[in-house]
């Protein structure tokens, strides 16, 4: 396997509540011994290509296919992601609305 594959440690991913939004949500985990975050930057471009951001100049592109990054949240030991949770389940749910 491994000479077919190079894999890379990117983190976790957990299964949340978020009882605001009362709805299931994903939690993308990085450990903060890196260099620098990864999240920070995905946390970033899912929202510009959602249309987020009005100062980059992508045409409010808004693409609807893509999943929703809700917060990033920084402590001393970890960076998150709060995000859309998609499966199979979500994801058909999430079509078919």
């Amino acid at each position: 396997m491994c000479e077919k594959w190079l894999i890379v440690y990117l983190g976790y991913i957990y299964e949340a509540f978020d009882k605001h939004m009362k709805q299931s949500v994903a939690l993308k985990i990085e450990k903060k011994d890196k260099n620098k975050s990864i999240l920070i930057f995905e946390y970033n471009v899912l929202n510009m290509l959602k249309g987020r951001y009005q100062s980059v100049k992508l045409n409010n592109i808004g693409l609807n296919h893509v999943c929703n990054a809700y917060d990033f949240v920084k402590n001393s030991e970890q960076n998150l992601i709060v995000m859309d949770l998609l499966g199979l389940i979500s994801f058909l749910k999430y079509y078919n609305r």
